[in-house]
C-alpha cells in the first residue's frame, strides 16, 4: 500500500504515517493534520495537502507535494513545509490560535534555517491550492500609507510600520502579506466580540474611546460553561474551558467596513472576576495582561465567530 506521511515540523521533520488502498486519493488525503482533531483551529478551505517522504538523511526528513486535489497549480514534486508553533507537543489545546502556513519550494531547494524567514530562502507560501502571488512594491505601497497614518498622529500604524521598515524587497512584500493577514484577523476578533455581546448584552460591556483615532473595548467575563450550553455550539467543551476574562481592544470601525481597517486587535486577560476596568488608568496597573498572538483564547474567540447560534 502506499505510504502517505503527515509533517510534523518545525522543528522536527518527523512524520505521522497513513497507510492506504488507493494511490493518493484516500479520505485521509486532504483533511486536517490528526492532532488539529477536535479543535477548532482552521486551514485554507478546510483542508491541508498532500505529500509523500522520499528520502531520510539522518534526522531530515524530505518530503513532495501530491496535491491537493483540484489544485489550480501543477507543484507535483515539489517539497513541502508546514509551520505551526507548538504542533510537536501532542497538547491540542495548543494549537489554539496558532496559525498553519504551509509553504512548498522545488526540489533541490535547501532545508529553511528556522532563524530567517523561510519567504527569503526559496520558499513560497502555499494558499488553496496554488502559490500566494506577491505584487512587487505592496510592501513599499502599505509602507508610505502607514507613514501617512502615523504623520495624522494614528496610533494604530507605528507598530506596522516598523516591521517593515526594516526590511527590503521580496521581504518587505513578504511582511505585507502578514500585515494584511493580522488585519483580517483583528476584524474577525471584534466580529467575535460583537457577537457575544449580543448573545451576553448584559454580561459583555463595549465602550469606544474618543476620536480622532478611537479605540473599541469588550470587556468578556467568564462565559464559556454558559455559552457552551447554548444549542447549536460547535466544540462545547473547548468552549467551556475559556477561565479568564478577556478584553479585547482594535480601532473602531462599522461592523461591516467599506475598506479593511489598519491595525491590529490586543486581547488582555485577567484572573475569573476580574471587573471592567476603569478606562482612565493603564490596564496592566489593574492586573490585566496582553495575551500572546498564539494563546488558544484567542482561538477560542476566533471560533465564537464561526458559530451560528
Amino acid at each position: 500500500m502506499p505510504t502517505v506521511e503527515i509533517l510534523d515540523g518545525p522543528p522536527e521533520w518527523a512524520g505521522v504515517v497513513y497507510e492506504t488502498d488507493e494511490d493518493m486519493v484516500a479520505d485521509e488525503i486532504g483533511l486536517t493534520h490528526p492532532r488539529w482533531r477536535g479543535t477548532p483551529v482552521r486551514v485554507e478551505r478546510g483542508a491541508l495537502y498532500a505529500y509523500r517522504k522520499v528520502e531520510v538523511v539522518g534526522d531530515r526528513h524530505r518530503y513532495r507535494y501530491q496535491g491537493p486535489w483540484h489544485a489550480e497549480e501543477d507543484l507535483a514534486g515539489w517539497d513541502v513545509l508546514v509551520v505551526q508553533e507548538g504542533l510537536e507537543s501532542g497538547d491540542p489545546l495548543q494549537l489554539w490560535g496558532r496559525p498553519v502556513r504551509v509553504y512548498a519550494a522545488p526540489p533541490g531547494t535547501a532545508r529553511p534555517d528556522p532563524a530567517r524567514p523561510v519567504e527569503e530562502q526559496g520558499w513560497q507560501e502555499l494558499k488553496a491550492g496554488c502559490l500566494r502571488r506577491r505584487q512587487p512594491g505592496t510592501g513599499s505601497y502599505l509602507q508610505q500609507g502607514l507613514a501617512q497614518r502615523m504623520s495624522e498622529g494614528d496610533p494604530w500604524a507605528t507598530e506596522h510600520w516598523q516591521r517593515l521598515a526594516g526590511k527590503h524587497g521580496q521581504a518587505k512584500d513578504a511582511e505585507a502579506e502578514l500585515i494584511h493577514d493580522d488585519i483580517r484577523r483583528m476584524l474577525y476578533l471584534a466580529r467575535a466580540a460583537m457577537k457575544l455581546r449580543r448573545l451576553r448584552p448584559d454580561a459583555v460591556v463595549t465602550w469606544t474611546s474618543d476620536p480622532p483615532f478611537p479605540a473599541t473595548t469588550t470587556y468578556i467575563p467568564v462565559i464559556g460553561n454558559e455559552l457552551a450550553a447554548l444549542p447549536g455550539m460547535g466544540y462545547p467543551e473547548w468552549v467551556a474551558r475559556q477561565d479568564r476574562a478577556l478584553l479585547i481592544v482594535h480601532p473602531a470601525f462599522p461592523e461591516e467596513p467599506a475598506e479593511p481597517a489598519l491595525g491590529s486587535a490586543r486581547v488582555y486577560h485577567a484572573p475569573a472576576g476580574a471587573p471592567v476596568p476603569d478606562p482612565s488608568v493603564v490596564l496592566e496597573r489593574q492586573g490585566w495582561m496582553e495575551l500572546a498572538a498564539t494563546d488558544w483564547r484567542i482561538g477560542w474567540l476566533l471560533h465564537i465567530r464561526t458559530v451560528d447560534i
